[in-house]
Parts: structure tokens; C-alpha cells; sequence
């Protein structure tokens, strides 16, 4: 395992998408160290305008924590500051954050001209509208980054899955609570690579968006890319992109 990603409990009251509001918490030092020694925490997202905010950032930086910005209202000059304070990512671009604005691009602008941030999207065609995934990637090359963001139905049936304490109803590409709120994607990330490159990456642009961007943000340089004597872990795509074999450390786990 290469890590945990807590996406909360530090994050903003308005913007909870679909976490429970009863767990989200103002920044607290004491908490997040609490938190960090019960696993294996190296990634946290955080929303850098509520009180105590760019002092968590500062905090988990120093102790070596990579910091994203996400399920914030923070405006551009508090984004600025968090950016600064050492945060470099932004945590699934457009969704449960700010809303940009003309005169008011919040942090998802900032996050699109700092060269020093990566920058993740949900490429489902729900979460973004193909143009917005496509525009984002092309201002953002060689710091965009796919994610997921898939729940545990993913892969599954149409249906009604849990979602921590939450209930969540599956239909073809939605997960959505039962007031309509987006609760996480089931998209897989071979159709994420799918996606992008229809919309007009190169292949080559799509899948250094899937694995090498992600590996050089959480310091892994060993990850992400095909060089001899390196680590062996291989998804092996047909013509269409679709997945036909999967090799862990050279041992085949999965052969179409």
C-alpha cells in the first residue's frame, strides 16, 4: 500500500459533497496527529480558508504529509497563501469546491497557472463536461492528473450501495446520495485513459496523467514508468485501451 489519502475531516462545512457534515471538523493540530499515528497517513485534503488552516498545512508538511486542496471555499488569495505554505495539489478540480468566477476564480484558478500545483479531475463526463476536462488538461499539461474518486460499487451493478454511514444509489455512470449530491464516481481508471484520449491527448499524455504524474506527487519516482531494473507493475491495454493483462512486481495477476 502506498498510502493513505484522508479526504477530511478538515474540510469545509459548505462544500462537503458527499461526506457526512456531522464528521467535518475545524483544523486542529492535536487531531491530525492523532490521526496520522493510527495509519499509514501520507496525503490529506484540506480546506485552507477555515480558522487554523494554513498552519495544518505547514504542519503536515513538515511532517512529510503531501497536502491537497479540496472541499474548500477558499478565493484566490487564500489559495495563494496554502500553495505557498507548501500544498501542491488540488483535489478533484471544479467539484465540491468555489465555483470559479470571472473576478472571482477561487482556488480552482489559482491551481490552473501555478506550474508547482497538480491538478486532478474526475474525467467520467459526469463530474466535468468533456470541454471543462479537456480545457483543464490542456492549461495543466504534465500536471494533470486522473483520478477516480470510485466508491466501492465500482465494476458492480445498478443498484444501492453503502458509502461509509451514507446511501448511495448507482445508476450507469452516477453515484448519487438520495438528495441528487454526486457520492464519488464509478468510473475505472482504464476508462478514464479511455476518455482523455478521445477528447485529444496523446496516449502517451493520457497515461503519464494516470501514473507518472501521481507517483512524482507523492515522491515516488520509482513508480509510474516503464525503465530497466524498475519496479514491474504493468497494465497492459489492446488498441481499444481496454485492460488485457496486469502484471504486480512481473507476476502476472490478471491475463485477458
Amino acid at each position: 500500500m502506498l498510502g493513505l489519502h484522508l479526504e477530511g475531516p478538515f474540510i469545509s462545512p459548505r462544500w462537503p459533497g458527499a461526506h457526512n457534515p456531522e464528521h467535518v471538523i475545524a483544523p486542529d493540530l492535536k487531531i491530525a496527529d492523532r490521526l496520522l499515528a493510527a495509519g499509514p497517513v501520507t496525503y490529506m485534503t484540506v480546506a485552507p480558508e477555515e480558522v487554523g488552516g494554513l498552519e495544518l498545512i505547514a504542519h503536515l508538511v513538515a511532517r512529510g504529509v503531501v497536502v491537497a486542496c479540496g472541499h474548500c471555499d477558499a478565493d484566490a488569495g487564500v489559495a495563494k497563501l496554502a500553495f505557498d505554505a507548501g500544498a501542491r495539489a488540488m483535489t478533484h478540480i471544479y467539484n465540491a469546491q468555489r465555483r470559479w468566477k470571472p473576478r472571482d476564480p477561487g482556488i480552482a484558478g489559482v491551481a490552473l497557472t501555478r506550474p508547482d500545483v497538480v491538478v486532478q479531475a474526475i474525467v467520467d463526463h459526469v463530474h466535468l463536461a468533456p470541454e471543462t476536462a479537456y480545457a483543464t488538461f490542456l492549461a495543466t499539461r504534465g500536471r494533470f492528473c486522473l483520478v477516480t474518486d470510485a466508491m466501492a460499487a465500482a465494476g458492480l451493478d445498478d443498484g444501492t450501495y453503502a458509502l461509509g454511514d451514507r446511501t448511495v444509489r448507482v445508476e450507469g455512470d452516477q453515484a448519487r446520495l438520495e438528495d441528487g449530491t454526486l457520492a464519488g464516481s464509478v468510473l475505472k481508471m482504464d476508462a478514464a485513459v479511455r476518455n482523455l484520449v478521445a477528447l485529444g491527448a496523446y496516449i502517451e499524455e493520457a497515461v503519464e496523467a494516470a501514473a507518472g504524474v501521481p507517483a512524482r506527487l507523492i515522491g515516488r519516482n520509482d513508480l509510474g514508468s516503464l525503465t530497466p531494473g524498475g519496479i514491474a507493475d504493468v497494465v497492459v491495454l489492446d488498441d481499444s485501451l481496454r485492460v488485457r493483462r496486469t502484471l504486480v512486481g512481473g507476476v502476472e495477476i490478471f491475463g485477458g
